[in-house]
């Protein structure tokens, strides 16, 4: 099975690419910058990485079986609003339309717990309202929604990640109270 995962050079994506090509998926690794995680898939076999911007999915060398789309721009020091549209919205869009193209057989998109925005329940399923999502959730929400839109032509799924663990893994809760804890940083907690 021919796969395209976006974000190769990512925590998540560089996961995704490497598990599916031990399994014997021939992979195309999309990235945007070198990286720590992109280093770990240099010479692989059965995966080929090209720099590409997403936007440009329909000129990739396509067609592919199957879609992990694990890239993202979240908000940081330096990212506004038009860069978080033209990644995760503009991007998402255009490689969602090249799916189609494609006739994928399968969509997998990874989102965000942000699409919640303010949670105000003490437990979050698939019935959760959203509440006040900040930009970043915003994209995310109208990324899902295209993708749903487009279901009868596209099998997808798409997973609101809460946060993803394991060596390397950095910018979300979890990992950041890990890190503090192995560098022997005090903890503060409340509401125990």
């Amino acid at each position: 099975m021919r796969t395209l995962v976006t974000g190769a050079s990512g925590f998540s994506g560089s996961i995704v690419a490497q598990t599916l090509a031990r399994a014997g998926f021939e992979v195309v690794g999309v990235h945007r910058r070198d990286t720590r995680f992109l280093a770990t898939l240099n010479d692989q076999p059965r995966i080929r990485l090209i720099r590409a911007d997403i936007v440009d999915a329909g000129a990739f060398p396509g067609p592919f079986d199957a879609v992990v789309h694990a890239a993202a721009t979240p908000p940081g020091p330096g990212v506004g609003v038009a860069r978080m549209v033209h990644d995760n919205v503009a991007a998402t869009f255009a490689l969602i339309d090249a799916a189609v193209r494609w006739k994928c057989r399968r969509f997998v998109f990874f989102s965000s717990m942000s699409d919640y925005g303010e949670v105000v329940q003490p437990v979050v399923d698939e019935s959760t309202p959203i509440h006040n999502p900040d930009t970043f959730g915003m994209t995310k929400i109208l990324a899902e929604r295209r993708l749903a839109e487009l279901s009868g032509q596209l099998p997808g799924l798409a997973l609101r990640l809460p946060g993803i663990l394991g060596p390397g893994a950095h910018r979300n809760w979890l990992s950041g109270v890990a890190a503090r804890l192995c560098r022997g940083d005090a903890i503060r907690a409340f509401h125990l």
